[in-house]
């Protein structure tokens, strides 16, 4: 019973990692989406308030997974401000699970925001 169980794990395992690998390759054709409608109607080019956080330059964020296969990117799919927007992308192998990310230094927020 454990050998059927373990071997479940490690096909299903695989098949994700193999997901996210084709899914690499193909990140050459991105695919820019649009913004939502809303900003787009409300004229809302530019936010209001300077942002806490952007995700134009990913270098030293992390994301880790226990039990699970995780994946932080950065990606055009959804536009807001900016080129770029952070996606979050992950998948439980079992009921046991953890996940973590972030930046590799806590960011310093300077003033009040709401």
């Amino acid at each position: 019973m454990n050998i059927i169980k373990v071997t479940k794990s490690y096909h299903i395992t695989w098949l994700i990692l193999m997901i996210i690998a084709t899914t690499s390759v193909f990140a050459a054709n991105e695919i820019i989406g649009k913004r939502p409608y809303e900003m787009d109607w409300a004229g809302r080019t530019q936010d209001a308030n300077p942002a806490l956080v952007d995700f134009e330059n990913l270098d030293g964020w992390t994301a880790e997974g226990k039990n699970m296969v995780v994946k932080f990117e950065r990606t055009r799919e959804q536009q807001l401000f900016g080129d770029y927007v952070g996606k979050l992308t992950y998948c439980a192998v079992t009921n046991d699970q953890r996940l973590s990310f972030g930046p590799a230094q806590p960011i310093k927020i300077t003033q009040t925001f709401d």
